[in-house]
């Protein structure tokens, strides 16, 4: 058991993901069968759904992320985990963990409040069954990734031994959202459908981001770190940082830029390029 849970905490971020959503679905299975001993568990399952209410929503805002680890259904879990395996293991040969996690979690994030737009604004959806129908799996967070990778590297090649053929990436993705656009059409898991376009917007705009050297992650990380510092410590630091520059470059202007130390060159690389 302690091997297991080691194993698991040194996997990479991929694998973690998986792990934590087979966990959950292990966990509601549990939940489920208690049920049958007339163990009211109903109430614990249900303040984990994403739901399209605004009042549900408001109490219970864990929901947001909650939601995208949950899965009812074996086949729903089985088909999702194959498709995050598959984008996962591509999007990790061009992009780190980091970039992976933001992706999951901002593009399931995106989707549950498409989803929410769209039943509370749109009158047709509104009259619906699918209004009373809470938003579960990690369906947006998926395509939200495979999204992500078919548009960084949209010529990727996928080969089929079988068949012997190579199909791009990014065919195979497009084939995938017209089958989905399809099925929203006819009606079926309309909510579902939506978060996924949700997570589909949040793939292709992240990577656009990106290539403008604009990470999400890289910018929040920085505003949380700005934010744990007082105005004074800033301030300071700020000064400080600048008195190094200065003296940086007064180095320059009497020894020439050869005379700097690695540590120096690489401080004055960093700031140049904020």
């Amino acid at each position: 058991m302690i091997k297991n849970i080691k194993k698991i905490t040194k996997a990479n971020m991929l694998n973690k993901l998986i792990y934590l959503n087979i966990g959950v679905f292990l966990f509601i299975i549990t939940l489920n069968l208690l049920s049958k001993f007339q163990i009211n568990i109903t109430s614990i399952t249900e303040k984990l759904y994403l739901s399209a209410n605004k009042d549900i929503i408001i109490s219970n805002p864990w929901t947001f992320v909650s939601y995208m680890f949950i899965h009812n259904e074996i086949y729903h879990l089985f088909w999702n985990m194959l498709l995050l395996y598959f984008g996962g293991k591509i999007f990790t040969q061009y992009l780190n963990s980091k970039q992976l996690l933001t992706t999951y979690i901002l593009g399931g994030i995106s989707g549950a409040i498409l989803f929410i737009i769209f039943y509370n604004y749109l009158p047709s959806l509104q009259s619906s069954e699918g209004f009373h129908r809470p938003l579960i799996g990690s369906s947006a967070s998926v395509i939200a990734i495979l999204i992500a990778i078919s548009t960084y590297k949209s010529n990727y090649n996928i080969h089929f031994p079988l068949l012997s053929i190579n199909i791009k990436l990014k065919h195979i993705v497009i084939f995938l959202f017209i089958l989905d656009l399809i099925r929203f059409i006819e009606g079926t898991n309309t909510g579902g459908h939506i978060a996924h376009l949700g997570g589909a917007i949040f793939g292709y705009l992240y990577i656009k981001q990106l290539h403008r050297k604009n990470d999400i992650f890289t910018r929040l990380k920085k505003n949380i770190k700005k934010r744990s510092e007082t105005d004074y410590d800033f301030n300071k630091r700020k000064t400080l940082k600048q008195k190094e520059i200065d003296l940086i470059l007064d180095k320059i202007s009497k020894s020439g830029y050869e005379s700097l130390s690695k540590a120096e060159k690489t401080l004055l690389f960093s700031e140049s390029k904020k």
